[in-house]
């Protein structure tokens, strides 16, 4: 999920980037639109990738945490029931 939240932002700030600056930009809250400038939303943009790429080396050190805790558990586990 946050590596198509990533995607979606870099998507989009390519997107943005090709507009003039005068272009009228709108930014979705909720239903409704609301007029925004387009330096705020590239702004918006560039941390959204930002946060989507913390949260990924978190989850992925997260990962690694968890395979580790695992193998471990296996060979405890395998070191019991072979005594």
């Amino acid at each position: 999920t946050k590596e198509r939240e990533k995607r979606l932002a870099e998507l989009t700030k390519r997107e943005l980037t090709t507009l003039d600056s005068d272009t009228r930009t709108y930014k979705s809250v909720g239903k409704a639109f609301i007029k925004t400038d387009l330096s705020v939303l590239m702004t918006e943009l560039d941390t959204r990738v930002v946060k989507a790429e913390k949260d990924l080396n978190d989850l992925d050190k997260t990962k690694k945490h968890l395979e580790r805790n695992v193998n471990e558990s296996q060979n405890a586990l395998r070191e019991i029931t072979s005594s």
